[in-house]
């Protein structure tokens, strides 16, 4: 398994945290968070299931979404019209 690397914030630059908020059979509630009290940017996620019942791969993947999402930088890959 690869480890999962969080881009710093992308207004202040400081580096986020994660935290599972709540689990549920049926979903889990995540949260990326910039770690400077003075920015507080967040992102919240909800992995749900398909089936009813969370397996291990769906809360990985969506954990993977969930920072692929944060790490997303608008500017990076669009070229300039």
């Amino acid at each position: 398994m690869s480890k999962i690397k969080l881009k710093p914030c992308p207004f202040c630059g400081t580096l986020p945290y994660t935290s599972v908020d709540k689990v549920r059979a049926e979903n889990i509630e995540v949260s990326i968070q910039c770690d400077n009290p003075d920015c507080g940017a967040l992102m919240n996620f909800k992995i749900k299931t398909k089936n009813g019942l969370l397996n291990f791969d769906e809360v990985v993947n969506g954990c993977n979404e969930a920072v692929e999402t944060w790490n997303r930088r608008t500017s990076e890959g669009i070229e300039d019209k």
